[in-house]
């Protein structure tokens, strides 16, 4: 089967960033299928190395790369989407213009997976795909614009409603939709639209990527100065919808604890503000490093004594499950999780850490102290979180439910 798939920030594991879906498309190529991707230059976390100094733009508008077996369409981006709003809204421009160039000049495939966010660009290229009518299935990672709006992101009564419309197209003309979690199912077939046109299939990973051994901890840890201390780990986006100031506050309470240690590893929107309140706070107990390629993921982990997941307390992600939650789970580490609905349940039923109300800073502490007086405990729930990640969110077993449900969309 070819498979043409629209994902506006692919990167491998060389780059920063969450690699759910190079996992997938690397193990649909394992199973014999054509993969072709259509993207921009840069990940979500940060800017590929290579971009503004090898080529000039002329010749960034449209190129071909081949990684892992996978043929990757990039077009010309905007590389400051996470440095400013204007930045972000210039990142969306770019694609809008360009990914549908790339879908219209790619070699005829069988289906399309369309994968947003962000929605403006899987639009245009979903116009792409109607004129060269093409099958189309898409992958619903957030609600926008429900998500936006709820964290007051988006205002604009009229871009609420474009945004809206352009979301129900997409869901009209799709031959299947695929929901990361089941409160987004639940939310799209509540909206009207079958319960046999939305399958949920939650996000997954390989486990064996995210182990490293006993050797590799002390190494990161004496490196960082960490020999000492009980390490409290966030990797991944520093965004808007994180809920980042939970941490700042909890590493307030313990300010006077050397022994505690904040690590937060990541790249996003509010990493500006991030720095600033750590300063300002003049917390000498928080560290915020750059972002480090997924490759490295599993070495931080092992380095870390607990991991911390949290969004902002908001109805919308109640049906969210963090991609790091699952990641953090596969490196066997004990799990703080201010998440409410799905993150909160997995958590709970793998036995896997510790959960708190999303901005109860005062709870976080006091799980951090519980960890750290039982490092035996601590270890348990990190076994039952891999163990529980083995059985439910094995990317193997996904790749094949998506190439099942590629096939009949496929076919029509």
């Amino acid at each position: 089967m070819k498979i043409l798939v629209v994902y506006p920030y692919f990167v491998d594991k060389s780059a920063a960033g969450h690699s759910l879906m190079y996992d997938t498309l690397q193990t649909l190529v394992r199973m014999g299928h054509d993969v072709t991707v259509v993207s921009g230059e840069t990940g979500y976390m940060e800017a590929r190395a290579n971009l503004a100094t090898r080529r000039p733009w002329w010749r960034r508008l449209l190129y071909t790369e081949w990684i892992g077996g996978i043929r990757v369409y990039r077009t010309l981006s905007y590389t400051g989407h996470q440095k400013s709003f204007i930045g972000r809204v210039m990142s969306y421009l770019y694609l809008c213009l360009m990914s549908p160039l790339a879908v219209m000049v790619a070699a005829r495939p069988d289906v399309v997976l369309l994968s947003p966010p962000p929605l403006y660009p899987i639009f245009t290229s979903f116009l792409a795909c109607l004129l060269r009518r093409l099958p189309v299935m898409v992958e619903v990672r957030d609600l926008w614009p429900d998500s936006l709006v709820q964290m007051g992101v988006m205002r604009n009564p009229f871009i609420i409603r474009g945004t809206a419309w352009m979301e129900r197209c997409i869901y009209d003309r799709s031959s299947a939709i695929v929901a990361l979690t089941q409160g987004i199912a639940d939310n799209i077939v509540r909206r009207g639209w079958r319960p046999e046109k939305v399958h949920e299939l939650p996000c997954a990973v390989d486990p064996d990527h995210f182990v490293a051994d006993g050797a590799h901890r002390e190494q990161l840890r004496v490196a960082h100065g960490w020999t000492d201390k009980f390490v409290l780990l966030y990797f991944g986006a520093l965004g808007e919808a994180n809920n980042l100031g939970v941490i700042v506050r909890a590493a307030q309470r313990l300010a006077h604890r050397p022994e505690f240690r904040f690590v937060l590893v990541g790249d996003g929107f509010r990493r500006a503000w991030l720095e600033q309140e750590v300063r300002e706070r003049e917390l000498t107990n928080v560290e915020v490093l750059p972002p480090v390629p997924k490759a490295q993921a599993a070495g931080f982990l092992a380095a870390a004594d607990a991991c911390v997941v949290t969004l902002q307390d908001l109805p919308v992600f109640a049906g969210a499950i963090p991609t790091k939650l699952i990641e953090y789970m596969a490196g066997a580490r004990p799990v703080l999780c201010g998440v409410r609905g799905e993150a909160r349940r997995i958590v709970e039923s793998a036995g896997g850490g510790y959960c708190f109300e999303p901005d109860d800073d005062e709870e976080l502490v006091r799980h951090m102290e519980r960890l750290r007086q039982d490092p035996a405990a601590a270890q348990q729930l990190g076994a039952g979180a891999r163990r529980y990640v083995q059985a439910h969110f094995d990317i193997t077993r996904r790749s094949s439910r998506i190439a099942s449900l590629l096939q009949q969309a496929a076919q029509g």
